[in-house]
């Protein structure tokens, strides 16, 4: 009965298990292009932007139960180092700050990015980290701290939605 319930909600709610799949599609797109298989790769990195509407560089090097929720607007760029068990939420850019210069983010082990976040340039952060959403981060952040975003933009916007002209 266990295994009925379950291929009943994979076939009526197939948003289930996206992240697993792209997750795997990833890893083929990895492995195709270290065996020198460019254009296979490409297939199915772009297949997982048409599909899911993320961009995952198959060059990027990516740990063990990576989790994208609401995967729509996720860019991982070719040099991008992710560790194990990171949750990714929606609108985050991983990837390099300057087109001329290859330098990537490394991220650590059990990291929380939330929604809009940036993380451009060489720098790493820490395991167990938690980026906020609409952090913009350009240095390292270090082991088990927080990382959060813009406030000061975000109170502008609040006042000015209840200003009347």
């Amino acid at each position: 009965m266990g295994k009925n319930i379950k291929n009943v909600i994979k076939k009526f709610i197939p948003w289930m298990d996206r992240d697993k799949k792209i997750y795997r599609l990833y890893k083929k797109s990895n492995k195709l292009m270290k065996n020198g298989h460019r254009v296979l790769a490409d297939y199915y990195s772009n297949k997982i932007y048409r599909k899911y509407g993320c961009l995952i560089s198959p060059k990027a090097q990516i740990g063990k139960n990576l989790t994208l929720y609401h995967p729509i607007g996720i860019i991982i760029g070719e040099g991008v180092t992710i560790g194990e068990n990171v949750i990714i939420y929606q609108n985050v850019t991983l990837g390099r700050r300057k087109q001329e210069i290859e330098e990537y983010p490394k991220i650590g082990n059990n990291v929380t990015i939330y929604a809009n976040s940036v993380i451009i340039g060489n720098i790493t952060i820490g395991d167990g980290a938690t980026i906020g959403c609409g952090a913009i981060v350009l240095k390292d952040v270090k082991e088990n701290s927080v990382c959060t975003g813009v406030w000061k933009w975000k109170k502008i916007l609040y006042i000015m939605l209840f200003i009347k002209y």
